[in-house]
């Protein structure tokens, strides 16, 4: 069984729903994403007070007479018995440490720590920003589940009593005692209870549709829990007896 088909067939409640959506929608991800990028930006910002280990190294050969003869006397290793006719290749090795500290950088260093810390800040505000805007919607759409339904349940409710109405008035004017007209007129509000109910459907695929996308899931139907979230009630008025 795949894992979108494992997701289909799940309950979701809106705490699960909610919970899935900060974890797992793409706004959330975007979100967190900027806030590790700004820590980066951060870290990177205090590195620059960091004490700075360089090493270096360069080997060098030559056999040119003018380069070679040119190096003995760099190296001051002159021989009076130098055949100039005949310079001998010199090679040359050398290998260094450097150890830098930023003493005074006129105050470069702390300002860009500073706009790190802002920055990072700033992310961290548009990720709450963002997650309480999410958290929002995902409660929205769940409720309006729930608001599609109930208008379901009205529209079949409507379209069975239409449905019985006029199975009463055809007979009533095959007896002779209901006019035609009437039961044109029943008629005319069945089919309009029918076109809300496909309406009403329509809404609830719809709205589930866009729980999915809330949710970050790649199929489109989302099985809602039957019952509807009771509402919780504030800290403060949670502790009045």
């Amino acid at each position: 069984m795949s894992a979108a088909t494992s997701s289909a067939q799940e309950i979701w409640t809106l705490a699960r729903a909610i919970d899935h959506a900060l974890t797992n929608s793409p706004s959330a991800r975007i979100a967190a994403h900027r806030i590790r990028a700004a820590r980066a930006i951060t870290d990177q910002a205090d590195s620059a007070l960091w004490p700075r280990l360089q090493f270096e190294g360069s080997y060098s050969w030559t056999d040119v007479p003018m380069m070679a003869f040119g190096s003995i006397l760099n190296q001051r290793a002159f021989s009076p018995n130098l055949d100039f006719n005949d310079v001998p290749a010199v090679d040359n090795l050398s290998a260094r440490g450097i150890v830098s500290v930023p003493l005074y950088t006129g105050g470069q260093v702390s300002a860009g720590r500073r706009a790190a810390d802002q920055n990072f800040a700033a992310a961290q505000q548009d990720s709450a920003a963002v997650r309480n805007s999410l958290a929002f919607e995902v409660a929205r759409v769940f409720h309006t589940v729930f608001k599609t339904r109930a208008f379901i349940e009205a529209g079949e409710a409507a379209v069975q009593s239409f449905e019985n109405n006029l199975e009463i008035a055809r007979k009533r004017n095959a007896a002779g005692t209901l006019l035609k007209a009437e039961v044109l007129d029943v008629e005319v509000r069945l089919a309009q209870a029918r076109e809300d109910l496909v309406r009403a459907r329509n809404a609830r695929a719809l709205t589930e549709r866009a729980l999915a996308n809330l949710l970050g899931l790649e199929q489109t139907i989302v099985t809602v829990a039957d019952t509807p979230p009771e509402p919780a009630l504030p800290d403060a008025a949670a502790g009045v007896p």
